[in-house]
């Protein structure tokens, strides 16, 4: 981490960072990609409702393909401290299961006293 180094170690870790970004930081200025990425990230997140699916309150979906997630933001009851720690734990749970050792699952359905939590994994082709 970077805290736990000195001083100098950390300016010299900065810059490196710095020198190899910045190049990176330009092609995107050049191509457009950077203000159409700012203002994706001005308008904010989806919801579920926007997305079409009011009756699902939260979705995490992860394609293997691109090794990235996509979620909506949070919305009642999970927009709460509580609630949000609740749903880590949903998820935490299906991970366990569906990704076990021993015998990972490809399909998890829980029913519990405030909702129903469904995980699966599709094809890893």
């Amino acid at each position: 981490m970077l805290m736990f180094f000195s001083y100098v170690g950390l300016t010299y870790s900065m810059a490196r960072l710095i020198f190899f970004f910045f190049p990176f930081c330009q092609s995107l200025e050049k191509t457009n990609c950077l203000s159409a990425m700012t203002d994706a990230l001005s308008c904010g997140r989806e919801t579920t409702a926007s997305i079409g699916v009011p009756e699902i309150r939260h979705f995490l979906y992860k394609a293997k393909s691109a090794s990235q997630f996509a979620y909506p933001a949070p919305s009642p009851p999970y927009d709460s401290a509580e609630g949000a720690a609740r749903l880590r734990l949903h998820y935490l749970g299906l991970q366990e299961a569906l990704h076990a050792c021993a015998r990972p699952l490809k399909l998890q359905w829980r029913a519990e006293p405030r909702e129903s939590v469904l995980g699966w994994v599709g094809r890893t082709d």
